[in-house]
């Protein structure tokens, strides 16, 4: 019997740690799509399940079946998010279904979808994308991230295309399309302090999306860096069996990059934290922790993880799994409306389950139904959160009637109470009511804080931020903020003037407009106790913040005293001392539904301040962190407004950005002005970032002054400088041409001479737009290079053995200014290798720079000493690129780049070996270097070592000499006939220099200039250019020397090839910037040259011989 015992003991034990220990599947694939995309093909997409069991995602299966037969298997393990199902019977129903696999083995399938290809299915363009933002992480450099677009029209998403602007300028492409499907770039050499804007399209193989995304806007600054990510909120901790619990938590701000990842950490009891998870590599904001001791109580907390590193903790949260946990499905939806929009519309919206079952809620079923009929399934799984919907397609006067259930990885729930809408022709959103409980509470002697709440009705659509507008005392009330775009309750209005009483309306907006607003007044005055606000963050805490007093009696504040209001006058303390001046504090463990009351008192180094105002909020199942929130304040001053009389009634303003935006994107500014010793005004309050303003319509003679103040979402910030001007009978435009640039140049090769300038310190009062470059070889006459390069440098290629001269102009809207120094450069079969202490002699130190003193003094001083940098950096700074060149000294760990004539070429951030693996395994790359650059191997081009060889063969015999006597340059007479030497580089312009008589004439030049600038710098033009050689040189060494042996002969083909040069000059002139403006162009020019040479002619020989045979008659 004891052995019965044991043995049945025995396998108990074995059964509870095989269940304990099982292995978990996944959970079902989330996002699950299908659209018939052509009458024989349906397209499917999916994202990973938010429950990935136990172990990775291997792969994903699919069934699918046709009309009500029975499922089979289309896929049985693709590692792919999609499946494109091709050879579809048109008007047949399919059904599909998609399962994830891991090491345990197939998980729950997805939701079901049936789609029917008809024979007008077709895919359509994506949609936008959303959540851009632009993030300032250097002096120099915006990174950009954004969300794919929800509708992907069918197809996968191939890249996006990326447009920038400049302040108010017109948009440029950035991008034309990055070729993946990553949501993120990073914009580089920009300029410190300058604003730019993005928008970005989404490109299937469909097309690109119709719309951009929203507008981001970004400003580098002196101070730019890299920031961490914030703190994840509103952690939950579920047990959902006897061994495990699920974690859920909301995404937070992700600083400068995006999140990559998350880090969990764990402590049983009262014990220590110990890292759980070091990256879950995933930006899921869930996690299930199995294997647990029943009975035991875990506590977690969350960090999040980008390029830059690790955030702060999330709050705290605990659970112990007892024998009676379980998962389950959620609580029903509360509070659904329908809402009547317009006569075919009905918006449903509702709330979330305050019970998700112990598990993240994945998404609601909607069911409706028509008049007292029977529910039908409008969606069977929405497969997002969203808790809004509209339903379209509907018949006017008919009553509609709905009710919605929630998802999750268990099952669905039970349905919401059901509400019910007849769209009318009468129907139509309208404008939310006023918010609610509307404060105006004192901050301190210059700031007043605002809380409401939202309005009882958001008018059938959804509420999207809010419009605040103020007046000071008996003023007219202006706009303070046009949309917040975010629903937080919440915003500080700083920069105010103490005594003075300031007036708020408040009003909510949505996709209507603005409704009707909430009317409050504070004096902001000396406080002498902090002032307090409480947000409900997540369903379980309350973050705590105030504004300090601002009369601390000439003490220092060493900490705050938290306390919770429990009765009238009775407290519980929270934090009896916090011991830091921060001001904010999160209070977690909180019970949902609840309300909690919260004052908070300082401390002074003697004494302390009375406790603050009450501050109250009630954490709820939908309670999350509100997104404009992290440290967003009023931007900083515009700084060098200027105001300039330009005619006897108008006043141009300008000025330059402020350096801080306040962590929020400039919105506007508000421009203020006043006529002689006048009060200021108001003159507008712009809704651009545009730094220029006309003021129109003064009086002549009459003094105007102004100040500019920035405006954000946070509120407008203080004033800039004051400027003044007055506009006489004698105001008139004040610009000129630009002064002379200062030109420097250098020989890179025997072929080419890299040319840079500085631009002009005075621009003529008018913005430089481009530099206007002249050449002259030998003692010849100037001639144009190049009139539309807008950069300070350029490279002159293609060149001959000769001495070449320049000078540069600099262009504005009134004209060209002056010329700059002339400098004279000379190329030589090999590159010149000057002395060392003639090196020296050419380099131009700083005026500074005592010879007598040992460079590396002033090194020292500028790592050493801010005061010293700071006084380099703004006096010389953009003269020299470091210390370093400035004294003469070479500069550590540089390494010159490698100049080519193919700009870019080679990339000195890519390792040289990179480009000999490409050289060694794609033939594309190697045809295409030898194309570009015959008689060089890659290792010369890249300045590396060329690898060891095999022995050489013995020599063969040297070849018979050739006669180059008896034929022109570049060529060499073979079996009697003049052909092409084969060791001529860049290939001659053999017809045009024989016509012209020397290869440094003007034509010759710009048809060098045109092959080697432009055709030569696109793929298409070089593949051009392949073929046309091999055509070209077959005939023009013969014809050469033709017209060097024939005058007359010679002089036909100079008129013949006019037209043509003229023809070509097309290129020179013309914008190329993409391979298809190059086919486009040249497709035009050689038509054109077909035209002038064919088709001209046989017209004239057509129109002749008929005229003569109707004369003939």
């Amino acid at each position: 019997m004891k052995r019965v015992l044991l043995l049945s003991s025995i396998l108990i034990l074995s059964w509870l740690f095989v269940e304990a220990n099982a292995a978990i599947p996944p959970g079902p694939p989330s996002g699950f799509s299908a659209t018939a995309v052509s009458p024989t093909q349906i397209n499917l997409f999916w994202s990973a399940p938010a429950n990935t069991g136990d172990s990775p995602v291997l792969g994903y299966k699919i069934e699918y079946k046709t009309g009500s037969g029975a499922y089979d298997v289309l896929v049985d393990n693709t590692s792919n998010t999609y499946y494109y199902h091709t050879g579809r019977t048109t008007g047949q129903s399919y059904t599909y279904r998609v399962s994830a696999v891991n090491t345990a083995g197939i998980g729950t399938a997805s939701n079901e979808i049936t789609v029917t290809p008809t024979s007008s299915s077709t895919a359509s363009l994506p949609g936008s994308p959303t959540e851009l933002s632009a993030v300032p992480v250097s002096p120099t450099q915006i990174n950009l991230s954004w969300s794919a677009p929800t509708n992907n029209g069918g197809y996968l998403i191939t890249g996006y295309k990326i447009e920038f602007r400049v302040g108010s300028n017109p948009y440029s492409v950035l991008v034309s399309n990055t070729g993946s499907s990553s949501t993120t770039y990073s914009h580089g050499s920009l300029t410190t302090n300058q604003v730019y804007v993005y928008r970005v399209y989404a490109i299937t193989e469909f097309g690109t999306s119709q719309n951009p995304s929203g507008e981001a806007v970004g400003q580098p600054t002196a101070s730019s860096a890299p920031s961490a990510p914030g703190s994840p909120t509103g952690l939950s901790a579920v047990p959902v069996s006897p061994t495990q619990i699920n974690l859920s938590w909301t995404a937070p701000s992700p600083g400068s990059s995006p999140i990559t990842g998350y880090k969990i950490e764990v402590k049983s009891g009262t014990g220590s934290y110990t890292t759980l998870v070091s990256n879950t590599g995933s930006t899921a904001t869930t996690y299930s922790h199995g294997g647990l001791t029943t009975g035991t109580s875990y506590t977690y907390r969350v960090y999040a993880i980008s390029s830059v590193g690790t955030g702060t903790a999330s709050n705290e949260a605990s659970a112990t799994p007892t024998s009676s946990s379980t998962s389950g499905v959620p609580g029903a939806p509360t509070n659904l409306n329908a809402a009547a929009v317009s006569g075919t519309q009905i918006n449903l919206s509702w709330t979330a389950p305050s019970n998700n079952g112990g598990s993240p809620i994945t998404g609601y079923k909607i069911e409706y139904k028509v008049g007292s009929g029977t529910f039908t399934i409008l969606v069977a799984n929405t497969q997002n959160t969203a808790t809004t919907y509209s339903h379209t397609g509907l018949t006017s006067g008919q009553l509609y009637v709905y009710r919605v259930s929630a998802i999750n990885s268990v099952g669905t729930s039970s349905v919401s109470a059901e509400s019910s809408a007849t769209p009318t022709a009468s129907s139509s959103a309208s404008t939310p009511s006023a918010p609610g409980s509307l404060t105006a509470v004192v901050a301190s002697p210059t700031q007043i804080t605002l809380s409401w709440s939202s309005p009882s009705s958001d008018g059938g659509s959804p509420i999207t931020g809010y419009k605040i507008s103020v007046k000071k005392g008996s003023g007219s009330f202006e706009t303070l903020v046009a949309n917040t775009q975010s629903t937080a309750t919440t915003f500080s209005h700083t920069g105010l003037t103490t005594g003075t009483t300031y007036y708020y309306q408040v009003a909510a907006i949505n996709s209507v407009g603005a409704g009707s607003s909430s009317e409050t007044s504070a004096t902001p005055k000396e406080t002498t106790t902090p002032t307090l606000t409480a947000t409900a963050v997540s369903p379980t805490s309350i973050i705590l913040s105030w504004v300090p007093p601002s009369q601390t009696y000439k003490q220092s504040i060493t900490g705050y005293k938290i306390e919770e209001k429990i009765g009238v006058n009775a407290y519980r303390t929270v934090v009896d001392n916090t011991n830091s001046a921060g001001t904010t504090y999160t209070v977690t463990g909180l019970t949902t539904g609840n309300t909690y009351t919260f004052v908070v008192s300082a401390y002074f180094t003697l004494g302390g301040s009375p406790i603050s105002n009450e501050a109250s909020a009630t954490p709820l199942s939908t309670s999350t962190a509100p997104q404009s929130q992290p440290t967003t304040s009023p931007p900083g001053i515009p700084t060098g407004l200027s105001a300039s009389p330009i005619l006897p009634t108008q006043i141009n303003l300008s000025w330059t950005a402020p350096s801080n935006n306040g962590g929020s994107p400039i919105t506007g500014y508000k421009i203020e002005v006043r006529k002689g010793d006048g009060q200021y005004e108001t003159l507008t309050s712009t809704q651009n970032a545009t730094t220029k303003y006309s003021h129109a319509g003064l009086t002549t003679g009459t003094t105007y002054y102004y100040k500019v103040s920035a405006i954000n979402s946070a509120g407008i910030g203080l004033p800039s400088n004051e400027a003044s001007a007055t506009p006489t009978t004698s105001s008139g435009p004040q610009s000129s041409v630009p002064d002379a640039p200062k030109l420097s140049g250098t020989v890179v090769s025997p072929t080419q001479i890299n040319l840079s300038w500085t631009a002009p310190s005075n621009n003529g009062g008018s913005p430089i737009t481009g530099y206007k470059i002249e050449y002259k070889v030998g003692s010849g006459s100037f001639l144009t290079l190049t009139s539309k390069t807008t950069s300070t440098s350029y490279s002159h290629t293609g060149l001959l053995q000769n001495t070449y001269s320049y000078r540069v102009y600099a262009i504005n809207a009134v004209g060209t200014g002056s010329a700059s120094n002339t400098i004279s450069l000379t190329t030589v079969s090999e590159e010149p290798t000057p002395k060392p202490d003639q090196e020296q002699k050419e380099k131009q130190l700083a005026a500074f720079v005592d010879p007598k003193q040992d460079p590396q003094y002033y090194v020292d001083r500028y790592n050493s000493e801010p005061a010293y940098k700071e006084w380099f950096d703004t006096h010389y700074g953009s003269h020299y690129d470091s210390i370093y060149e400035a004294v003469g000294l070479p500069e550590p760990g540089k390494k010159d780049p490698i100049a080519t004539h193919i700009p870019g070429f080679p990339d000195p951030n890519l390792d040289p070996q990179y480009y000999v693996n490409r050289y060694n395994t794609e033939p594309a790359f190697m045809e295409w270097f030898n194309t570009n650059f015959p008689g060089k191997t890659i290792y010369q081009v890249l300045q590396i070592p060329e690898p060891e060889s095999e022995p050489e063969p013995e020599p063969e015999p040297e070849p018979r000499p050739v006669d180059r006597t008896q034929c022109g340059p570049g060529t060499h007479l073979e079996n009697g006939v003049c052909v092409l030497d084969k060791d001529t580089k860049g290939g001659g312009c053999l017809v045009a220099t024989a016509a012209y008589g020397t290869e440094t004439a003007w034509q010759v030049q710009r048809l060098r200039e045109i092959r080697d600038d432009i055709l030569l710098r696109t793929d298409s033009g070089t593949a051009f250019m392949a073929g046309f050689n091999g055509f070209y040189y077959s005939f023009s060494p013969t014809v050469a020397d033709w017209e060097r042996q024939n005058p007359a002969f010679k002089e036909t083909v100079r008129v013949a090839i006019t037209p043509m040069l003229s023809s070509l000059a097309i290129l020179a002139h013309a914008e190329i910037n993409s391979e298809q403006q190059m086919l486009g162009y040249g497709i035009s020019i050689i038509l054109l040259n077909l035209g002038m040479y064919i088709g001209l002619p046989t017209a004239v020989i057509v129109l002749a011989r008929n005229k003569f045979h109707h004369s003939k008659n």
